[in-house]
């Protein structure tokens, strides 16, 4: 890959990375219309208790900060690619939370795990690592 074409892929990671530390930073901010609040959805987990559950499914990132923690549809929320933990696996309307632990150090310098977990019952459907 020419020099130039690497530096702009970083580039485009690294606003990537400022757009979702900013998302994790509007955490109490009012949810933009379209998307599902739990408030709106009946009863489910809260999200304190979403975050338990998830940290108790992924032991290695007890300790590290909650970087997202969103409520929506598996199709948005849940990754087409990793394995699930549940069977059948999950229909695209059933009701998620997506609870991302980890840490992030600088611009490109992140790792962290994310846990998807059924909003009515708790139970973890995914768990994926990630790295920038």
């Amino acid at each position: 890959m020419p020099a130039t074409k690497r530096h702009m892929a970083m580039v485009r990671v690294a606003f990537l990375l400022l757009a979702l530390l900013a998302a994790a930073g509007c955490a109490t901010a009012p949810a933009p219309s379209g998307t599902i609040s739990p408030t709106a959805t009946g009863t489910g987990l809260s999200r304190d208790q979403a975050i338990a559950i998830a940290r108790a499914a992924e032991p290695r990132r007890g300790g590290a900060a909650v970087l997202q923690a969103d409520v929506g549809p598996f199709a948005d929320l849940g990754n087409a690619y990793a394995a699930s933990r549940v069977s059948p696996p999950p229909t695209p309307e059933r009701l998620v939370w997506r609870v991302n632990l980890g840490t992030v150090s600088g611009p490109l310098q992140g790792d962290g795990t994310i846990v998807i977990l059924d909003f009515q019952t708790g139970s973890v459907i995914q768990v994926y690592d990630w790295v920038s």
